[in-house]
């Protein structure tokens, strides 16, 4: 998988994982909206490119 598949793939696994987060994060309290507003997509994705 190259660097371009990759950053193609990135943000639907980062909506994936908010929507898990937002049913086990805190006990389930915050909605996937509510998560979206508290964290910055583009640096987490940006984060993640940089650990691959």
């Amino acid at each position: 998988m190259n660097k371009k598949e990759i950053e193609e793939i990135l943000p639907a696994a980062y909506n994936r994982a908010l929507d898990n987060a937002s049913l086990e994060a805190f006990g389930g309290i915050y909605d996937e909206l509510t998560l979206r507003n508290m964290v910055d997509q583009e640096l987490i994705i940006k984060q993640a490119l940089n650990f691959i």
